[in-house]
């Protein structure tokens, strides 16, 4: 790492809210479910701003966005969740950005927060998933002094404040509704610019399994009631009164879930 850079790190407002999105590239903004995701991210995060609330951080070289950590405060678990945190471009690699973020989001945590009754978090939580460019996070959020919940899974870490604290993961169990049936509901929350392009690509693989089923995207943000009566996540695809667990990515086995859940209905 070269000491002599200078790394800015602002936290987000409405001055920089474009930037938010920094993780697409020119081409992909010319996208229409992209440009989608990115007016829909940016109403999410301008009403998270307008409440007074943390959402991210962003780093600069010079005048340029090159990185972000995005987070949310979870009250009821008294932690604050990292979403995700991305550096720009190969030539920004390995000059310090990521760490520079998450020390800048450590110091500010660890201060008293007014919607954790004036307290700092017991701890900070993320699910670093895999990615095909760059330095695996997981490996990254340990070096940084994160432990694993389990060992199990090697992506979901914990950052401890307080002596003898053990992160345990609240798990939402899908509860069956009978106006699922028949049908598929796709949940997505508009935190990320991907949110709605991983949906429209889950509706045509399910409508390309089983052509003659309605299928529904619905935007969490907007209407938060219809994960709650679910007892779902804010992202989630329902096919048949049955969540699908495998993520879109994996085409063939997401087409299995799929057609396993509506077999009475082919």
């Amino acid at each position: 790492m070269n000491k002599n850079i200078k790394i800015r790190i602002e936290d987000l407002s409405l001055k920089n809210i474009d930037d938010l999105s920094l993780c697409l590239s020119r081409e992909m903004r010319e996208n229409p479910l992209f440009k989608r995701g990115i007016a829909e991210k940016k109403a999410w995060a301008q009403a998270v701003i307008e409440k007074g609330l943390p959402l991210a951080k962003i780093a600069y070289l010079d005048s340029e966005p090159v990185g972000l950590i995005q987070y949310r405060i979870k009250p009821d678990e008294e932690i604050v969740w990292i979403d995700c945190i991305y550096v720009r471009g190969e030539k920004n690699q390995r000059k310090g950005i990521g760490k520079a973020l998450l020390q800048s989001l450590i110091r500010d945590v660890r201060k008293p927060i007014a919607i954790l009754n004036g307290k700092p978090p017991r701890a900070l939580v993320t699910y670093a998933f895999e990615t095909k460019a760059g330095y695996p996070q997981h490996l990254f959020y340990l070096k940084m002094g994160f432990k694993k919940v389990s060992d199990e899974d090697p992506h979901l870490l914990y950052l401890p404040f307080e002596a003898g604290y053990v992160y345990k993961p609240k798990d939402k169990v899908y509860k069956p509704i009978r106006e699922d049936e028949g049908k598929a509901v796709i949940l997505y929350f508009p935190d990320c610019p991907f949110s709605y392009y991983f949906s429209d690509k889950m509706r045509s693989i399910i409508r390309e399994v089983a052509p003659n089923i309605p299928v529904e995207i619905i935007n969490t943000f907007e209407k938060p009631e219809e994960a709650e009566k679910r007892n779902s996540e804010l992202f989630a695809c329902i096919v048949n009164m049955k969540q699908i667990k495998t993520f879109v990515a994996d085409e063939e086995a997401f087409k299995r879930e799929v057609r396993e859940a509506c077999s009475n209905l082919i």
